[in-house]
């Protein structure tokens, strides 16, 4: 290929690179990434979340309480500052079912005494004052860079209650107390949660034809109000794999709304990303890559619901491009698995669905369920303990971020690129039908996100390795990316951390005592190495998840800085590659740390790889 290995640190060092590298046994998997031609702009409302308005907002506000007498509601010491720093890029609330016994207009009042009180649970009782209202929760988008996502409630409401919502938050505004800066405006509504399931308040739930009614006079009531905002309906197919998956079926519930929607819509709210469920009883091993093969559900679910819109809804709405907001997803084998809800492997099930929906153009947002508190599924727990799936969403943080590892993305303009990429395998996993998944007999080993930040010349790669059984041996070329924009002058300098477990579905009980294998949760530094862009190999060990960062070193220090692509490319990303410093000499400290590294990561890898 004409190009050059930069020079190794020291040669003993370039030894036990290799000999770190090789593990016996291993599949190997090709990467090949495209020209920037063919990237796209990341989709940063790939990485949401949710978050609910009760017990103070999952905690991320102190109790009335411990808020130290207060008038106004105090952002909790433990959780808030970990969860901002999360970053996510959309925010959904005010919960799940819950939305379907929220007033918004409980918690206008600035004085915490003067709010009122929700609903939390069945037959409207208990209630619980409302401290995380519509101006706490947008003062946290503001705080994280989030979009805001608010579900209406579209039982126990009227359309004038929805409508004035909408006239509260961007019309009127919210702004924060005291200083009175204008809080952000709410672009994404979705238009109630889950009807096509049983409520709280029923036995049966509602009948299709009512719920589009319903839809139909508060969209435009809410519309009236604020035509730029974009509005989402909760559908959901029948049966997957053959299972019953609505209180409905055999009637098809969203074929009947589609039916008798009278008002158009922006995009479909599923949450059909519960999976495997329900799976009950299927081992550990074959648990993991059932769960790795959820995707293949959602994508044949996706197509049915562009057919049955093209098929049943009014002609206005079939001129429409239809985008799909996954509102709620989280691992769910079935409801006897509270502990693998907040498990490594239930992280890797979001890093899996997140590298995903990166590469849809139809998708519009995903939201994980949830960030902080809420039982078993927060990320966050309400003193800030962080759980497993914590440190799977904080590296995809990074990965959407410009800069790599501080930068926040923006949901509208952003740095960072998803780059495509050519991939093949000389091993494939074999699924086996069971819950809402059916049968697959070739599915990849490896799932992947690369993408490219122009404002800190790096390209990211998530490495998900979906196999329970098997070490992977991942080979990368990038030299078709690489020149599509300049020659021949660069050579790869790879730093890579690794996330495992010896037993993925450890989580921590409800008392957050981790069980012993999950003690070894977190990121451990993995290697630094140099290598051409043609031949960039990680190692990706069974059931893991590795994060590189690629950067580039000019071979000679005169190698002039990469331009950007011709102005009549208007495809093509604007990368301009700075050079950076070069390769550290053997007598350096930078050199000696990185010894140091590697004689760690041989004794770690030793102890895993058995």
């Amino acid at each position: 290929e004409g190009m050059k290995i930069a020079i190794i640190i020291l040669l003993l060092v370039g030894a036990l690179s290799e000999a770190s590298w090789s593990v016996a046994g291993a599949f190997t998997f090709n990467i090949r990434v495209s020209a920037a031609s063919q990237a796209k702009i990341l989709n940063q409302l790939v990485l949401g979340t949710n978050n609910q308005w009760r017990d103070y907002g999952d905690n991320l506000y102190l109790s009335p309480e411990n808020a130290g007498g207060s008038a106004q509601p105090v952002k909790s010491p433990f959780v808030y500052s970990k969860a901002v720093g999360l970053r996510p890029r959309m925010v959904r609330y005010p919960g799940g079912t819950l939305s379907d016994f929220f007033d918004w207009r409980a918690a206008q009042p600035f004085n915490t005494s003067q709010r009122g009180y929700c609903a939390v649970g069945l037959d409207t009782t208990p209630r619980q004052q409302v401290i995380f209202g519509t101006r706490e929760f947008l003062e946290f988008c503001m705080d994280t860079g989030a979009e805001p996502l608010i579900t209406v409630n579209i039982w126990n409401s009227t359309a004038q209650e929805a409508a004035e919502w909408v006239r509260a938050a961007n019309i009127d505004g919210y702004y924060t107390y005291p200083s009175g800066r204008r809080l952000p405006s709410v672009k994404y509504w979705e238009l109630g949660n889950e009807p096509y399931l049983k409520t709280d308040f029923d036995a049966n739930p509602p009948p299709p034809e009512l719920v589009a009614q319903r839809i139909n006079s508060i969209a435009a009531a809410m519309i009236a109000v604020d035509p730029t905002i974009k509005l989402g309906i909760p559908v959901r197919r029948k049966e997957f794999n053959g299972i019953p998956a609505t209180h409905w079926s055999p009637l098809d519930f969203t074929e009947i709304l589609l039916s008798n929607l009278t008002v158009t819509w922006d995009f479909m709210c599923l949450h059909d990303g519960y999976l495997p469920a329900p799976a009950v009883g299927t081992p550990r091993d074959q648990l993991y890559e059932l769960a790795m093969s959820s995707v293949d559900t959602l994508d044949l679910n996706m197509e049915y619901y562009k057919a049955a819109v093209a098929r049943l809804t009014i002609p206005a709405q079939r001129t429409r491009s239809i985008k799909f907001a996954h509102t709620e997803f989280a691992l769910f084998p079935d409801a006897n698995s509270l502990t693998l809800w907040s498990s490594l492997g239930a992280g890797f099930y979001m890093a899996n669905l997140w590298n995903h929906f990166a590469y849809r153009d139809d998708i519009l947002s995903s939201n994980q369920w949830g960030l902080t508190g809420n039982g078993w599924f927060g990320l966050l727990w309400f003193l800030g303990e962080e759980r497993p799936t914590y440190h799977v969403f904080k590296e995809y943080a990074d990965i959407f971020s410009p800069d790599g590892v501080e930068g926040l993305g923006n949901a509208t303009t952003s740095s960072v690129y998803a780059l495509n990429y050519t991939s093949s395998s000389d091993m494939y996993l074999n699924i086996s039908a069971a819950g809402y998944v059916r049968a697959q007999d070739r599915l990849a080993p490896i799932s992947s996100l690369v993408v490219y930040s122009t404002s800190s010349n790096t390209i990211k790669i998530s490495l998900l390795n979906r196999s329970f059984q098997q070490n992977g041996s991942v080979n990368i070329d990038l030299t078709t990316f690489v020149s599509s924009l300049v020659t021949d002058q660069y050579n790869a300098v790879v730093s890579s951390k690794l996330l495992y477990t010896n037993n993925p579905w450890t989580g921590w009980n409800i008392s957050l005592i981790p069980e012993p294998e999950s003690l070894t949760v977190g990121w451990t530094s993995w290697m630094n190495f140099t290598a051409p862009l043609n031949a960039i190999q990680i190692q990706v060990p069974k059931h893991s998840l590795v994060s590189a960062r690629v950067t580039f070193v000019p071979i000679v220090p005169s190698a002039p800085t990469l331009s950007a692509p011709a102005a009549s490319s208007p495809s093509a990303i604007p990368i301009a590659l700075a050079p950076l410093s070069p390769t550290p000499t053997a007598g350096s400290p930078c050199a000696v740390i990185f010894i140091s590294c590697i004689f760690n990561f041989i004794k770690y890898y030793q102890n895993i790889s058995s």
